[in-house]
């Protein structure tokens, strides 16, 4: 997705390139929002049931209600990557932040150059006079 974000800077020569670049990059967005917002549901999914298990007449309490209402309050249910991020709204929200943010000094810099082929090779230098 970056690189089709990066890509977007470069100037468009046809009315085709144009409409395959909506249409590749709607896709494309609209895929990654699907899958995210899919994966970042099963957080929100398991924290439903709170509200239920909190309305349980008394009567009705027992030993499982209890651990079940400790273990779904206590533990965070949601996909993690290896363990070291949970895939939550939260997270969807901030890469989506980041993803903006990453585009919009792009486009900052893009106008600042004036042309994103700039040429940045370095090139020996042949006439070097030494003393």
């Amino acid at each position: 997705m970056s690189l089709q974000l990066f890509n977007s800077l470069k100037p468009i020569q046809s009315v085709w390139e144009a409409i395959y670049f909506v249409y590749s990059f709607t896709c494309l967005l609209v895929r990654i929002c699907a899958v995210s917002l899919y994966a970042a549901s099963i957080n929100d999914a398991s924290k439903e049931c709170t509200g239920v298990l909190f309305s349980i007449p008394s009567e009705s309490y027992c030993v499982e209600v209890s651990r079940f209402l400790t273990q779904v309050t206590s533990d965070d249910l949601a996909l993690t990557g290896c363990k070291f991020f949970s895939v939550t709204r939260t997270l969807m929200l901030t890469i989506a932040g980041t993803i903006v943010t990453y585009e919009i000094v792009l486009v900052q810099f893009n106008a600042v150059t004036g042309d994103s082929n700039v040429d940045n090779s370095t090139r020996p230098c042949r006439y070097i006079q030494l003393d």
